[in-house]
């Protein structure tokens, strides 16, 4: 497959034409592709137009180049390889990670101290954290807000500013020589690269969401100048997603060698030993869990799923408005939830139906949720949207679909008997040895 990439100088900058063709003229088509009016490399877009127009399935990244008209010069795409019948048959180097049926061995660094620093003790920080603990020395969390009071064995959480000097005190009192910042925002991030003047430690950015394209962004510019900032001048990274990293890769050419995607799995010791029993009721149900309005305005997916004459449960993050569309329960702890999600024939990804920056801000994400309905052995129904790491996931793994595609009580339950078979898989325990490797990395590199 040859993708020739040809710029239209008469036509504005954002606009340019896609000429994809194969040499034996099997396929050949000429499409005239503008690129979302926000700050991504055109290239980058383009990588993900392919991947997601062209085929799903690729062996590896698409190498894209642009030329002028006048000197049209071609630029190779890898193979491209049609998905097998089966998941383990599917080679895609992308999720070759995830396929891993048990954990790595690795060697335990009791040398390594970290201080985690996030703004709002999150879901994805604390499954990291329990992972983590039993591999490295030490590791104390500061974070200006706690959520319902969470504890964690073994693990001292301060609920404190996260200044400079504050970052300082704790490197100081615990001997750190790892702060594993998360965002958003990441500022954070920009402080503890300032303490690496006075201390011998490495800076890990965990980029779980492109913070800058948030609706609530304080300030445009100075949160995208932060995030240039973070990515570029830490010494590690770690990416939610394989796309949010290939989005970073061409945006901000950042080291591949020392970046890593952990995706938002749990950790084994945050799941119930016991779940609750099925509904078996005459109809289907489903569930959401996570942040309701604003920007996520599920509206429509909810409708459309009402239509098929099924039920919808939602456990919102914080506050939800009522609707006939779903019935609201009560928030609860992490565990909790996932035993009791349990009890349902499906869970629910809607997609963001607002804005072009709201929307394309979720292409890289790859969300909590997702993983939380695997946990609780659930099928997953997807608006997929942008949101190609949840259908590289889901598809290749057979474990769901999509809303508006037909599905009914016999394909969701064929789906929940391919997640028993998988969600084993699905643990962070099973991946965290690439954050240690990465801590290891780092820390040679800083002596």
């Amino acid at each position: 497959m040859i993708a020739n990439l040809y710029r239209n100088t008469d036509m504005d900058f954002a606009h340019k034409i896609v000429t994809l063709k194969c040499e034996d003229s099997f396929l050949s088509v000429s499409i005239d592709l503008k690129c979302p009016d926000l700050d991504m490399p055109y290239e980058a877009f383009v990588r993900l137009w392919v991947e997601d127009t062209v085929s799903r399935v690729l062996i590896d990244c698409v190498s894209i180049e642009c030329i002028e008209p006048e000197k049209p010069k071609p630029v190779q795409i890898l193979p491209i390889i049609q998905p097998q019948p089966q998941p383990q048959q599917i080679k895609e180097v992308i999720e070759e990670v995830i396929r891993e049926k048990t954990p790595k061995k690795i060697n335990n660094s009791k040398e390594i101290n970290v201080l985690m620093v996030e703004n709002s003790l999150c879901t994805r920080a604390i499954k990291e954290a329990l992972a983590l603990k039993s591999h490295v020395g030490k590791i104390v969390i500061i974070s200006r807000y706690t959520p319902d009071n969470i504890t964690i064995p073994g693990i001292t959480i301060y609920n404190t500013s996260m200044d400079g000097p504050t970052m300082a005190k704790h490197v100081e009192i615990n001997n750190i020589n790892v702060i594993h910042c998360h965002n958003f925002p990441d500022e954070q991030a920009l402080t503890a690269i300032q303490l690496r003047k006075k201390y011998d430690i490495s800076v890990i950015h965990d980029s779980h969401e492109l913070g800058y394209l948030k609706p609530y962004s304080r300030n445009y510019d100075l949160v995208k100048k932060e995030e240039e900032i973070a990515n570029k001048q830490s010494d590690g990274r770690v990416y939610v997603s394989y796309p949010m990293l290939y989005y970073y890769m061409g945006k901000y050419d950042v080291d591949i060698n020392k970046s890593i995607v952990l995706h938002s799995m749990p950790s084994t010791l945050q799941l119930p030993k016991k779940f609750e029993p099925r509904l078996n009721d005459k109809y289907l149900w489903g569930v959401y869990e996570g942040g309701m309005g604003g920007y996520r305005d599920s509206t429509d997916d909810f409708s459309a799923i009402a239509k098929r004459g099924a039920k919808i449960d939602v456990y919102p993050t914080f506050s939800a408005k009522p609707s006939k569309l779903y019935n609201i329960k009560k928030k609860l702890p992490y565990a909790e939830l996932i035993q009791r999600m349990a009890k349902y024939d499906f869970g629910i990804i809607p997609d963001v139906p607002v804005g072009v920056k709201e929307r394309t801000s979720t292409f890289s994400n790859c969300t909590n949720k997702l993983w939380d309905y695997i946990a609780s052995g659930l099928p997953v129904l997807c608006n997929y949207g942008l949101q190609k790491s949840h259908r590289d996931i889901v598809e290749s793994n057979y474990i769901g679909g999509e809303i508006s595609n037909g599905w009914n009580r016999e394909t969701l339950e064929a789906w929940r008997k391919n997640v028993a078979l998988v969600k084993h898989k699905f643990v962070m325990e099973n991946h965290i040895h690439k954050l240690v490797e990465l801590y290891k990395i780092c820390i040679e590199g800083v002596k």
